[in-house]
């Protein structure tokens, strides 16, 4: 399998990751945001793991929507696309 660069959406942490990790959530080290990496055609996009504060209902967005508001399709909420902090110890 062959080694890519990925960034973190929420940070721009940069990994070289496995490409068997394609369609899979990851883990960032650095600032603690989940994100997946999908495939775009002949590309690798990251996307941000945000869920929503009503229902708690995933969505994958991509880095450009961060910061913007939303309404939940699931229960209506409206809220702020925003990585979720990493929980702290």
């Amino acid at each position: 399998m062959n080694s890519m660069r990925v960034s973190c959406p929420c940070c721009a942490a940069a990994y070289d990751v496995d490409s068997g990790f394609v369609g899979r959530k990851l883990q960032c080290d650095r600032c603690g945001a989940k994100f997946y990496l999908e495939a775009a055609g002949d590309r690798v996009v990251t996307r941000a793991a945000i869920r929503c504060p009503g229902c708690g209902v995933e969505y994958a967005i991509e880095a450009e929507l961060l910061g913007r508001q939303a309404c939940c399709a699931d229960c209506g909420t409206e809220f702020e696309l925003a990585c979720e902090a990493a929980p702290t110890a």
